[in-house]
């Protein structure tokens, strides 16, 4: 007797754990369970791991992972974060790239149309609707980066948005808070007494920084000190042009 029996696919699980390390402090862990429920997308995969070890090699690329360019295989400072990380602060995390909104919300906010030039329109936006106590809603919907820039036109769109951050400071409708919303500014913010410093040695290195960045030679750590410096040299140019209009 001849009997036959149907395949069926094993249920996928709805959840994963990650262990999750801070590069500036190793024994700083946590181990966080993450929605892999949605649907695989093509050439996407989900692989099982039984076991895994943790060895003195892990603590060595640690310690000297910036050295090394080990950070730079699996990078995650300036990377699209995760829903449970974007949603502890939901308006500073917002990006209108991909979002939805009610349409009668939006006609009373719009977009601050004195932003003429590339960058943060998204920012001020977001920090328009904390301020109406609105809160963003963050879902786990991954957008598909389907155009990756040249580390060159990366470049000059970076200054480019930083220039444009400079001139909505100039705007007086916006409040001192919005500095706190935004990590550059609020990092600017506290290194005001080494500022001059910062200055002097970023004219220095400024063209061998670029150089290297736009090879893809450094990790993030380097790109952080490219736009501050940039924050920092931007600004008082403008300064400097305003003060030369008052005389």
């Amino acid at each position: 007797m001849n009997t036959s029996a149907a395949l069926t696919k094993p249920a996928l699980p709805k959840q994963a754990l990650v262990f999750e390390v801070a590069k500036n402090e190793l024994s700083n862990t946590q181990v966080i369970a993450v929605d892999i429920s949605r649907p695989l997308a093509e050439n996407e995969v989900l692989l099982k791991v039984n076991k895994f070890a943790l060895t003195a090699n892990n603590i060595s690329y640690g310690i000297a992972g910036d050295a090394l360019g080990y950070w730079r295989f699996f990078p995650s400072d300036n990377q699209p974060q995760q829903t449970h990380i974007r949603q502890k602060t939901p308006n500073k995390s917002f990006m209108t790239n991909n979002f939805l909104i009610n349409k009668k919300l939006f006609e009373s906010i719009k977009f601050d149309e004195r932003i003429t030039e590339y960058g943060h329109e998204d920012t001020l936006f977001g920090y328009a609707l904390k301020k109406k106590n609105i809160t963003i809603n963050h879902i786990d919907n991954p957008v598909i980066n389907g155009d990756i820039e040249f580390n060159d036109v990366y470049l000059k769109k970076t200054k480019e948005g930083i220039v444009n951050l400079i001139k909505i400071l100039e705007f007086s409708t916006w409040e001192n808070d919005l500095i706190t919303d935004i990590s550059l500014l609020n990092f600017h913010q506290k290194i005001k007494k080494v500022e001059k410093l910062i200055y002097i040695s970023f004219l220095i290195s400024k063209t061998f920084i670029t150089y290297f960045l736009k090879k893809g030679y450094v990790n993030l750590h380097l790109f952080d000190y490219f736009k501050l410096g940039t924050l920092i040299v931007e600004k008082r140019r403008s300064e400097k042009i305003k003060n030369q209009i008052k005389e």
